[in-house]
Order: C-alpha cells, then structure tokens, then sequence
C-alpha cells in the first residue's frame, strides 16, 4: 500500500501529489502505532503477554529478529510506550484545529500552467484583484432608493477589505459632485454611456450590480464580508422587496470549500461505528474490537498532527 500511494509522489499535480504524501505518512502511522500501541495494551491488560519463546529464532531471519526486539521495547514498560502515544495523539488532535484548508482553487494546480502564471501576473499587476459582486433589484430611478443604495455602498467602503466600488450609483455621484435632486437624478442616468449600462444594470432597468473591489481575502474573512453585506443592506432599509445577491470569485470559493468539507463529521462518525461493530462481529470480542478502533483513531490523530507540522514548513 505504501509503495502503490508512493508512486502519486510522480505525478506533475499538487493535490494528486500532496494526497501521496499525507496517504503514506497515514499508513506507516498507523502501522508504527499497531505495533507500538497493541502490545503495550495487550501486556498491560494480560499480565501473560509476551508468552515465552517457543520457536527460536534464526539469526539469518534479521526482519523476524528486529520485530521481536521491538515487541520486547514497547511491552518492558507498557504505561510508558502508552504515555509517549498519548502525547502524540494529544498533539495531533490540539493541531487538527490549527489545519486550514485552501479557498483559492489555483492553489490545486501546477504553477507552471500559462493560466496560473497570468494569473499570479495579474495580481502583483492590479491592487485589487478580487472583486465580490451584489446584485440588487432597486428601481435608482427612484431618489429614496438611490439615497438607500448610495447609502449602502458608503458604509461598506469604510471596511479595511473594501478598496473601491463600481456601481451606475457612483457612476452618478461622480458626474455630480453636489447634492443629487430629482431632475439631476434622472438626466445623468439617461447619460449614463450604454456600455456601462450593460455591465451593471439589466435590460429591464430593475435591478442593478455593485462591483466590490476587496483585499485577496480567504476563508473565514470571505464569510464575515459576506455577513456584513447583508447586516448592512437590512441596516439601511432597502426595502422588503429587494434581493440581495452576493456572488464573485472569492465567494464561489468559499462555498466549494464549505461543500466538499459539508457532512465530514456525520461522515467520520458513521464510517468508525461501523468498522467498531464489523470488528465485533469479526472477533466476537468487545475488548479487541475497542483496541482496535482506538489503534485506528490514534492513527488520525497522530496523522492530524504531522499535517499540521508539513503545513507550516510548506508555508
């Protein structure tokens, strides 16, 4: 099995090759834990284990030879080969919190992609690179909805992560830099050039678009924008009739990451019960069943925790 995910450590895709590495260290985990951590429970539960030598070993046979010194090290104090296994699965599971998985999908791919390259060009480029779009449908036609609007981009853009905002609202308080009455309202839209038009108002003239330029902002930042956005479109009062639409790249990549990650505990908890009972059905033993799992659980945990380790040597 470690050979065969191994063999991913060849391939010219991250993920293809990260999921090779964490595999491997994920089998030899749980094998250094199934000879470490089941015997030394075994000599600590069954005062008769290790059972006295009935078969000599040939001194040829050296593989034979280095696991029965290993076995007679892990079984001479069992409490303290159990202690050392607990301080790694305990540090394993205090780092599993400290994991973050990746919001930006061109972190998947090999940077040595044309499209990964203009991208990475891009950003160093432009100061701005991300850009979180709300779509409202608000008649700005209407002076109080336009206040409401105007009023909406305002209060976002006193957030450190919101850089500019194009919208046809700032489009006119640009073209009036005075007070906006009625009349001037309704000639500056209609000057209002129809290229710009296209982009950020819908045939029908009902609903409209806010492009929000933001810092290069990832995870948890993405949802507490996304949060504020809303918090502060009831705040103004645009109305009960308007939608508010929030989309853009860093929000489609918040939601894959929260989709792919959707269900992983209900999951987790499922696959381990079963195995437990399968176990049990296997062996016809409560206790080997429960020193099993625990062998499998430890390996996760233990696992958790060098993850973490490669995730900030890796960064």
């Amino acid at each position: 099995t470690l050979i065969g995910l191994g063999s991913l450590l060849l391939s010219a895709v991250p993920p293809v090759r990260n999921f090779g590495v964490l595999a491997s260290i994920s089998v030899v985990s749980n094998m250094i834990l199934s000879l470490a951590f089941i015997p030394a429970v075994l000599a600590l539960l069954d005062k008769g284990f290790p059972a006295p030598k009935a078969v000599k070993i040939s001194p040829a046979l050296s593989i034979e030879r280095v696991f029965e010194q290993l076995s007679h090290v892990v079984t001479w104090r069992p409490v303290l080969t159990l202690s050392i296994i607990f301080i790694l699965v305990a540090g394993g599971i205090y780092s599993y919190a400290h994991v973050e998985t990746t919001t930006e999908m061109m972190d998947f791919w090999p940077p040595s992609l044309e499209a990964f390259k203009d991208i990475e060009q891009l950003k160093s480029e432009v100061a701005s690179p991300s850009i979180i779009t709300v779509t409202l449908n608000a008649d700005v036609t209407d002076p109080i909805q336009f206040r409401r609007v105007y009023q909406f981009e305002t209060l976002l853009l006193n957030d450190p992560k919101i850089n500019s905002v194009d919208s046809i609202v700032e489009w006119v308080v640009n073209a009036n830099p005075t007070a906006i009455n009625s009349d001037k309202l309704s000639n500056t839209l209609l000057k209002i050039p129809q290229e710009v038009k296209d982009i950020y108002q819908n045939k029908k003239s009902d609903k409209i678009a806010l492009d929000f330029y933001t810092d290069d902002i990832t995870g948890k930042q993405v949802s507490a924008l996304t949060k504020k956005i809303q918090q502060t479109a009831q705040f103004v009062g645009l109305g009960p009739d308007v939608e508010v639409s929030i989309t853009g790249k860093p929000i489609l990549n918040r939601n894959v990451i929260l989709n792919v990650t959707a269900g992983l505990t209900i999951m987790t908890v499922v696959s381990f019960t079963l195995g437990f009972l399968f176990l049990i059905l296997i062996y016809r033993s409560l206790k080997t069943a429960i020193i099993l799992i625990l062998v499998i659980v430890s390996a996760v945990a233990w696992v958790a925790g060098v993850m973490y380790l490669l995730h900030i040597t890796w960064n």
